[in-house]
C-alpha cells in the first residue's frame, strides 16, 4: 500500500488532485500490483537464460520478422556465433 500512498501524494503534488473516487483508486491499485507482478522478481537485471536451443532459435526468428525496420542482433562474443540459434546443426 505505500506504493499506492506514494502515487497518490505524487499526484496531488504535481496535479493538485485530492479528492479521488472509489473507480480511481481501484484503478490505481489495480495498476501498481500489475507493476509489482511484472517488475518485483528475483531477477534485478539483464535478460534471462534461454532454456533450449529450439527456444533460442524461436525467440530471434520472432524478433527478427517482427522488426518495423531494423533489426540488431547483439552478441556478446565471435564463438557464440558458432551456437545455437545461429548455427542450426550445433548438437
Amino acid at each position: 500500500m505505500s506504493q499506492v500512498g506514494a502515487a497518490a501524494f505524487q499526484s496531488m503534488i504535481f496535479q493538485g488532485k485530492t479528492l479521488w473516487t472509489a473507480p480511481e483508486l481501484r484503478a490505481l491499485v489495480e495498476r501498481k500490483a500489475a507493476n509489482f507482478r511484472a517488475y518485483a522478481s528475483e531477477r534485478r537485471r539483464g535478460i534471462p537464460l534461454l532454456g533450449s536451443d529450439e527456444l533460442k532459435a524461436r525467440l530471434l526468428y520472432n524478433g527478427i520478422t517482427r522488426a518495423r525496420r531494423t533489426c540488431k542482433v547483439f552478441v556478446r562474443g565471435p564463438d557464440l556465433l558458432q551456437q545455437a540459434p545461429f548455427d542450426f546443426n550445433a548438437a
